[in-house]
């Protein structure tokens, strides 16, 4: 291919070298046509079949070459399962992709590939398990527009609408995180005994998995929510338990999850409880 790719670009100039990177012990270059009327025309050349056989040999190339940092290139993978016509393997990628967004903060961007990912999803045939990958699906947009658009969006109740699927699976962090999600919309909505009972049933399960991520979500909930309904004395409660159970790793791992550090959130409500409690000194 190297040969071919060298002839192509020292007689014809059709493409054109871009880079070259080490992935682990391997190297990958990367070209381009030199105009994209030439690609254009060479794609169209190829009938379905071959499009789908050669979209997914190049996917599974590229992630046999990237090895554990195939995730680095997932909208790219998604991008070749869609054209595959593997619909579920893409919105797999495109679940990935929305992640690594997270990790850089770029909520839009992670919006609009979780979306392009349900929206696959949402294609295909209704299935037990479909049911189950849209849900967490429903749940991670939701958690992102919490970030974009704030815990009171309109959207997130209809975001969460499939979470009880999820909430059959007692060991599944998003079903704790779906179980958390779904007491923020009744705490927006002014239902705090339905929020505080979605809480507690999120802490029991974090309690049963062995959790303390999704242990320290759960009492999380349970502070903000009491404090919300005046009980400070077990916001307090709730909130310095978080603070026991957090470690500095939790921070990033959260963050990645949630688009927000709750430790950072809690200490921020503690300090009014604390004040309000009698405590200004601490």
């Amino acid at each position: 291919a190297a040969g071919w790719l060298g002839g192509l670009l020292r007689r014809q100039r059709l493409v054109l070298a871009v880079s070259f990177r080490r992935v682990g012990s391997r190297g990958v270059s990367r070209y381009r046509f030199t105009h994209s009327v030439l690609r254009q025309y060479l794609y169209s050349r190829l009938d379905a079949l071959d499009l789908a056989r050669l979209h997914q040999a190049v996917g599974r190339a590229l992630a046999a070459l990237h090895g554990e940092q195939a995730p680095e290139i997932a909208l790219q993978q998604a991008w070749h399962s869609e054209q595959a016509g593997l619909p579920e393997e893409a919105a797999e990628h495109l679940l990935v992709a929305g992640e690594q967004a997270l990790h850089l903060v770029a909520y839009h961007e992670a919006g609009r590939h979780i979306e392009h990912g349900l929206r696959l999803l949402t294609a295909l045939p209704p299935t037990e398990e479909r049911s189950r990958r849209v849900a967490e699906f429903r749940v991670r947009l939701a958690t992102v527009m919490s970030a974009t658009r704030g815990w009171a969006a309109a959207e997130r109740p209809a975001a969460l609408q499939d979470a009880a699927v999820l909430e059959e699976s007692a060991t599944s962090r998003r079903a704790v995180l779906a179980l958390v999600m779904q007491g923020d919309v009744l705490l927006t909505q002014g239902d705090i005994p339905g929020a505080l009972a979605q809480a507690r049933t999120a802490r029991v399960r974090s309690e049963d998995a062995g959790d303390r991520q999704c242990l320290l979500l759960a009492h999380g909930s349970a502070g903000l929510t009491s404090y919300a309904s005046g009980d400070l004395v077990t916001a307090r409660r709730h909130m310095e338990e978080v603070i026991r159970l957090r470690t500095p790793a939790d921070a990033a791992q959260l963050a990645a999850l949630l688009g927000f550090d709750p430790g950072t959130m809690v200490l921020a409500w503690l300090t009014p409880t604390l004040w309000l409690l009698g405590y200004g000194e601490q």
